[in-house]
C-alpha cells in the first residue's frame, strides 16, 4: 500500500461527490494487496484528510471490523455521495 503522502495514494478531497472514487481507487489497492475488514478500515482512516480522521475512526463500525457496514456508516456522513443527479458542462451553460 502506498504511503498516505505519495502520489499513488488515493486522495479525498472531504467533498460528497468525490467519496466514492476515492473509495473505489483504496478498495482496488486493498484487492491487490489482500486486506480484509479491520485491516481495510485501519488502512482508509489513514488515507482520509487529516482534519477528517478522528471522525471516521470514532464510528463504532470502525472498531467493530466489518468493513461493509463501516462503508455504509461513512457514506451515511456523506449524503450527496450517491446522488445520480449529475450535471455536464451543457446543462450548466443552459443555466447561465
Amino acid at each position: 500500500m502506498p504511503g498516505h503522502a505519495t502520489d499513488k495514494a488515493p486522495k479525498f478531497d472531504g467533498k460528497d461527490e468525490s467519496l466514492l472514487i476515492f473509495i473505489d481507487d483504496y478498495e482496488d489497492l486493498t484487492d491487490q494487496a489482500q486486506l480484509q475488514n479491520a485491516d481495510r478500515i485501519k488502512g482508509l482512516i489513514k488515507y482520509v484528510p487529516t482534519k477528517d480522521r478522528s471522525l471516521w475512526a470514532g464510528i463504532p463500525e470502525a472498531n467493530a471490523g466489518d468493513y461493509a457496514a463501516f462503508i455504509m456508516a461513512v457514506k451515511d456522513m456523506y449524503p450527496g455521495c450517491e446522488s445520480d443527479k449529475r450535471y455536464t458542462v451543457n446543462d450548466l451553460q443552459t443555466v447561465s
